[in-house]
């Protein structure tokens, strides 16, 4: 069901940008085909989403149509998470990575002199250049990444404040 609610979002967003269409038919994504989505009155309602719109059609449709270079999302604990990526080929010194206003950016640039660059027959390994954006959640903290047989491993906690986190309050008795 995520998915379907992805895509009804994402129409959802390119209607409310742009004006296009303004019913969604989600027939497609339910089993009831009388079903249609007035996103006019979600427009009403929703002030000042637009721009959470915008990140769901932006960071979706470049997802849809990049796919280099591959990489998984671990979750290893309850607030440890792990991104692998395969960057087979690149050396340390030719991947970034940078954190900037919760998004964290991974850049892979390789550079090879044009006097060494040899002649292929066949060329299956793509050593093209990359460069993949994830969007961290509040209170998400990059702790390490390191490259280790052709893959990059970033390692990312969730530290919560402690002012956050619930705690029990002691009730005393007054006599």
């Amino acid at each position: 069901m995520c998915i379907y609610a992805t895509r009804v979002l994402v129409r959802m967003s390119i209607s409310f940008k742009y004006g296009i269409d303004n019913s969604i038919d989600i027939s497609r994504f339910t089993n009831d085909h009388h079903n249609m989505f007035d996103t006019n009155a979600l427009n009403r309602a929703l002030i000042g989403f637009d721009q959470l719109f915008d990140t769901f059609e932006t960071r979706f449709a470049n997802q849809l149509t990049n796919n280099y270079p591959p990489y998984n999302i671990e979750k290893v604990s309850e607030n440890l998470y792990d991104i692998v990526i395969a960057v087979a080929g690149f050396e340390k010194n030719e991947v970034n990575v940078e954190i900037e206003g919760g998004q964290l950016t991974i850049r892979g640039q390789k550079t090879v002199a044009e006097s060494h660059a040899p002649e292929y027959l066949h060329r299956g390994l793509g050593f093209r250049d990359f460069e993949r954006r994830f969007t961290l959640a509040e209170h998400m903290e990059v702790i390490k990444a390191e490259i280790k047989n052709g893959l990059l491993s970033i390692q990312i906690e969730r530290k919560v404040p402690e002012a956050l986190l619930p705690r029990q309050i002691e009730v005393v008795e007054v006599k």
